[in-house]
C-alpha cells in the first residue's frame, strides 16, 4: 500500500475514534454514575500513590476494572491503613482495600467473599544483624506497624517460643524500615509484598522468618455496601476461572514483572511483533530467572524447615503429629528417646498401637478416646502413665488438639505430653509436710490437757501406794498403773517430736526483706485483676525465724486474695514501726513491753466475715472454704508463729467490706527490767512452805495431799490470777514456787517473773506439757531453776523440790 494511503487510513481511523468518543461521552456536569469512595494507602505494590499522587497497584487496577463494568465513578480517599479502616467503620468511605480477617473486626465491617491475594508476615533486618531464626530475636528490639495484623501475629509467635522481645510500634511500614536502617531496632515485621518492593532501596534483607499467611479482601461498612461487595465478588470469581482475564494480568503486572508498573507498553508485545525467535529467547531468559528465584526460595524454605525441625526435636515436650484417623505422621526426638525407638518404629501406625500405649488395654482405650475427641473438633486433656526405655514409670500430662484448614475441616492432630513425675513427687512431699504440720498443731493442742490427765494418774497412784504399804497385791496393781502411765507419757513425747514444726531457733532479723520477697511470690500467682498496694517501711529488727515469718506473710496474703471471689479487688500490704498499738479487732493478746513494735497489716476488699466466723478464725481445722480447698490450719499456724515471736495478731472484718489482719511484734531491746540481786535467805531444814499452782483442780488436790504428807506446808491454787495476788500480798511466806506454764489469764512465766522480782533467791519449778513453746533464754532471764516435762511423777517432783531447797540453803541464788 502506498505510504500516503496508509497515512490517510490512519488519520481516518483516529478521526472516527475521536468522534465515537465524543458521541459516547456525557455532557459536562451531567455524569450521573454512582460515586464509590475507595480507601487507599501506601504499601507498594498492593496499593500506593505514585509520584503524581495517582493511586496505583493491584487493588486499584482491579477496582477500576470492576467500576468500568458496573458504571461506577471512583473517588479515592488516601491515608494510612488505620485511617482507612476507621473511615470504613464510620461509613465515610464505601470500600476499603486489602483487609484481612481478624476476630476483633467481626461485627464491625463486612468482607468480600473472594480473596484478592495472599499476604504473610516476614521479618526483615540489616545484612550484618545476624538474624537467621526466630530464636535470634530473643532479647532484641523489633519494630511493627501499629494496627498491622502481621505485628499481632508476630507477638503471638514470640510468645509461643517464650522469647523476650521488645516490640516498638511505628506509624507505617515505611517507618518500620526506617527504624531498622537507622539501627533503632534489630529487625522489623512487614507484609511480604511490601518487603519485596522496598527492601533493596533500604539496603535490608528478608530473613527466613515467615509466618501466618492471610488472604486479603475488599471490605465495606457493616450493613451498607453489600451490593458493592457482591459486584466485586462476582467479577473476581469469574476472572479467576479465566487465565487470560484481567485478574491474572493485574497480578502479572505488579507481582510477576510482565509490565514496568507505570502503565507502559508490555515488552513482550514489541518482541512478538519483531520476531517469534526473540519471544522464545525472552521467555527462555525469564524462565531461567524464575528458576534461580525458585531455587533460592526453596533453599530458604529448607533452611527454615531445618530450623523448625531442630526446635521441634529439641523441645522438652513430647510432640506427635497425627492424621485425622490417628495415624502417626511425625514424632519429635524427645518422645522417641523416652521410649527408646526410632521414627520407623511408629510412623504410619495408629497412635494407640505404638509403644507408648501398648502396656495396657486401658491405656490404648485412652489414646483412642483422645484421638476421637480431637478429630471430632474438640480436644482431650488428662493425666496418663507410661514406661520409659528403662522400664521406669512416669506420669504424663497429655493432650490432643486439632488444626483446621480454611474450610474448618480437621486436617491434623497434635498430641503433646509433659513429664510431671517430679511435680507429682513434690506435690506428694508437700501434702506429707502439711500432714506433719497438722499433726504438730494437733499435738500441741492436746499435749497440755493429756499431760495433766497423766499427771493426776501418776500422782494419785503414788499417793495410793503410800497408803497401802504392806498390801502387796494392791501395790502390784498400782505399779502396773504407773507402768501404763509411763508408756502413755512416752507416746505423747513421740507425737510431739514427730509433729514439731521446726528445729530452727529464733534470731535477730529484719522483716522488710522477708515481706518483699513474699510479695514477689504473691504477685506471680495473684490474678492481674487484683491490684496489690505495698508500703514497706524501715523497721528495727525483731526476734524470729525468717522462714516462719515468710509463712505468715504468704498465708495472710493468700487468704486475702482468695477472699475476693469476683476476681477483682485490692490487696494492701504495709509494714511500719510504731511506739504503741491500740487494740482494734478480734484475736488480740498481750504484748510484752518494748521500745517499739513492728506492725504488719494485710487488708483486702473481699467478702469479709461475720462475727460468728471471727470468733473461730484462729481455731485449727476451722475453714469457710469448700471441701478440698482448705485445711483450716493456715491461720492457726500463723497464730502459733506470731505467739512464738511474743507478738499478737488481730483481725477486723464485716460482711461485704473486706478484712484487715494486723500482726504486731516487739522490736529487739529492753523488754523488762533484770532482777536485782538480793541477800540470800536460808530455808529451814523441814516444814518449808510451797506455793503450788495449776489450773487442773485434780492436780491441785493431789499436790496438797502429797506434799503435806511429806511434811511440807502447802498453799495449792487452781486460779493463777489469785496466785499472783497471793505472791504480791506476802512474798516472804513462800520458800518454793511450783507452777504450770499453760494457764488462762496468767501463765506460769508471768507468775515466775513476779515471784523472782519479789523473792530473788527462792527456787522456781516450771511444769509444762509442751516444752517446745518455751525459749531457753527466757527461762534463764526469769531465773527458772528447773523445767519439768509433764506428766511428772509426784516422787520425782518431790525429790527435785528437795534438791532445790537444799541448794538454796547452801549457797546464794545467782540472778
Amino acid at each position: 500500500m502506498p505510504r500516503t494511503s496508509t497515512r490517510a487510513a490512519a488519520g481516518l481511523l483516529i478521526a472516527l475514534t475521536f468522534l465515537a468518543f465524543l458521541a459516547a461521552a456525557p455532557a459536562a456536569g451531567q455524569d450521573d454514575r454512582p460515586t464509590v469512595r475507595v480507601g487507599v494507602f501506601s504499601v507498594e505494590p498492593i496499593v500506593f500513590l505514585d509520584g503524581d499522587g495517582r493511586p496505583q497497584g493491584v487493588y486499584v487496577d482491579l477496582i477500576e476494572a470492576v467500576a468500568e463494568q458496573e458504571g461506577w465513578r471512583l473517588q479515592y480517599v488516601p491515608g494510612t491503613w488505620n485511617e482507612g479502616l476507621e473511615r470504613l467503620k464510620a461509613g465515610r468511605i464505601d470500600l476499603m482495600t486489602s483487609v484481612s480477617y481478624a476476630t476483633e473486626r467481626l461485627g464491625t465491617i463486612a468482607y468480600g467473599s473472594q480473596p484478592v491475594m495472599m499476604i504473610w508476615g516476614q521479618v526483615y533486618t540489616r545484612p550484618e544483624a545476624g538474624v537467621q531464626s526466630v530464636l535470634d530475636l530473643d532479647g532484641r528490639k523489633v519494630a511493627v506497624a501499629a494496627g498491622d495484623l502481621n505485628g499481632e501475629n508476630f507477638r503471638t509467635l514470640v510468645g509461643k517460643f517464650g522469647l523476650n522481645c521488645t516490640i516498638r510500634e511505628a506509624a507505617t511500614h515505611d517507618e518500620v524500615f526506617g527504624m531498622i536502617a537507622r539501627g533503632q531496632v534489630s529487625a522489623g515485621v512487614v507484609p511480604n509484598v511490601y518487603g519485596y518492593g522496598h527492601a533493596p532501596a533500604a539496603h535490608l534483607v528478608g530473613t527466613s522468618i515467615i509466618f501466618d499467611p492471610l488472604p486479603t479482601h475488599f471490605a465495606a461498612p457493616l450493613g451498607r455496601g453489600t451490593h458493592l461487595l457482591a459486584a466485586v465478588d462476582r467479577h473476581l470469581a469469574a476472572w479467576k476461572q479465566d487465565e487470560s482475564s484481567v485478574y491474572y494480568a493485574v497480578l502479572d503486572k505488579w507481582l510477576g514483572g510482565g509490565r514496568d508498573g507505570r502503565g507502559g507498553i508490555p515488552r513482550w508485545l514489541a518482541v512478538m511483533l519483531a520476531s517469534v525467535m526473540g519471544l522464545v529467547l525472552l521467555l527462555t531468559l525469564w524462565n531461567r530467572v524464575l528458576d534461580r528465584q525458585f531455587k533460592a526460595r526453596t533453599r530458604q524454605l529448607r533452611e527454615s524447615e531445618a530450623k523448625l525441625r531442630t526446635i521441634f526435636d529439641q523441645s522438652f515436650q513430647f510432640i506427635g503429629l497425627l492424621d485425622p484417623q490417628g495415624r502417626v505422621l511425625d514424632v519429635n526426638r524427645t518422645a522417641l528417646d523416652f521410649a527408646g525407638v526410632q521414627p520407623g518404629d511408629v510412623t504410619g501406625r495408629f497412635f494407640w498401637d505404638t509403644v507408648w500405649w501398648s502396656h495396657s488395654a486401658e491405656a490404648m482405650d485412652t489414646a483412642r478416646e483422645a484421638v476421637a475427641a480431637a478429630a471430632a473438633g474438640g480436644m482431650f486433656h488428662g493425666r496418663t502413665a507410661h514406661f520409659d526405655a528403662s522400664g521406669e514409670f512416669h506420669d504424663i500430662d497429655f493432650s490432643v488438639t486439632n488444626i483446621r484448614d480454611e474450610a474448618g475441616r480437621v486436617v491434623l492432630l497434635v498430641a503433646e505430653g509433659h513429664d510431671v513425675t517430679e511435680i507429682q513427687r513434690l506435690e506428694a512431699n508437700l501434702r506429707q509436710a502439711q500432714r506433719l504440720e497438722a499433726v504438730g498443731t494437733l499435738a500441741a493442742g492436746i499435749a497440755h490437757d493429756f499431760n495433766n490427765i497423766l499427771s493426776a494418774i501418776f500422782g494419785y497412784t503414788e499417793l495410793a501406794q503410800l497408803r497401802v504399804k504392806g498390801d502387796r497385791p494392791t501395790e502390784e496393781c498400782l505399779e502396773e498403773v504407773l507402768r501404763g502411765a509411763d508408756r502413755a507419757r512416752e507416746l505423747v513425747q513421740q507425737i510431739l517430736a514427730f509433729g514439731r514444726r521446726s528445729e530452727q531457733k529464733r534470731r535477730p532479723m529484719a522483716m522488710g526483706p522477708v515481706v518483699q520477697e513474699a510479695l514477689r511470690l504473691i504477685k506471680a500467682s495473684v490474678p492481674s485483676t487484683i491490684t496489690i498496694e505495698e508500703n514497706v517501711g524501715p523497721c528495727d529488727q525483731i526476734l524470729g525465724d525468717p522462714s516462719q515469718v515468710h509463712q505468715v506473710v504468704m498465708n495472710l496474703c493468700t487468704n486475702a486474695y482468695q477472699a475476693m471471689e469476683s476476681g477483682s479487688g485490692r490487696l494492701r500490704v504495709s509494714l511500719r514501726q510504731v511506739r504503741d498499738v491500740p487494740q482494734v479487732g478480734v484475736g488480740r493478746g498481750e504484748l510484752p513491753p518494748a521500745a517499739g513494735y513492728v506492725l504488719l497489716e494485710v487488708a483486702d476488699t473481699g467478702q469479709g466475715m461475720d462475727p460468728a466466723t471471727l470468733d473461730k478464725i484462729f481455731e485449727p481445722y476451722f475453714t469457710t472454704k469448700e471441701p478440698g480447698k482448705g485445711t483450716g490450719l493456715g491461720l492457726a499456724m500463723v497464730h502459733g508463729i506470731v505467739k512464738d515471736c511474743q507478738g499478737v495478731i488481730e483481725v477486723t472484718s464485716s460482711p461485704g467490706r473486706g478484712s484487715t489482719f494486723r500482726v504486731t511484734l516487739p522490736v529487739l531491746g529492753a523488754q523488762g527490767a533484770a532482777p536485782q540481786e538480793a541477800a540470800p535467805r536460808v530455808g529451814a531444814a523441814g516444814g518449808e512452805h510451797i506455793l503450788f499452782v495449776d489450773d487442773e483442780v485434780a492436780l491441785v488436790k493431789l499436790a496438797e495431799s502429797y506434799f503435806t504428807g511429806k511434811g511440807y506446808r502447802v498453799t495449792a491454787l487452781s486460779d493463777s490470777s489469785r496466785a499472783l495476788d497471793v505472791i504480791r500480798n506476802d512474798p516472804e511466806a513462800f520458800d518454793l514456787l511450783i507452777t504450770d506454764q499453760t494457764m488462762p489469764r496468767v501463765t506460769g512465766m508471768d507468775l515466775a517473773a513476779a515471784f523472782r522480782v519479789l523473792r530473788p533467791t527462792a527456787p522456781i519449778i516450771l511444769c509444762t506439757g509442751f516444752g517446745a513453746e518455751l525459749d531457753g533464754q527466757d527461762l534463764d532471764d526469769l531465773g527458772i531453776d528447773a523445767l519439768l516435762q509433764k506428766p511428772v511423777a509426784m516422787g520425782a517432783l518431790t525429790g527435785r523440790a528437795r534438791e532445790l531447797l537444799d541448794e538454796c540453803c547452801r549457797a546464794p541464788h545467782a540472778v
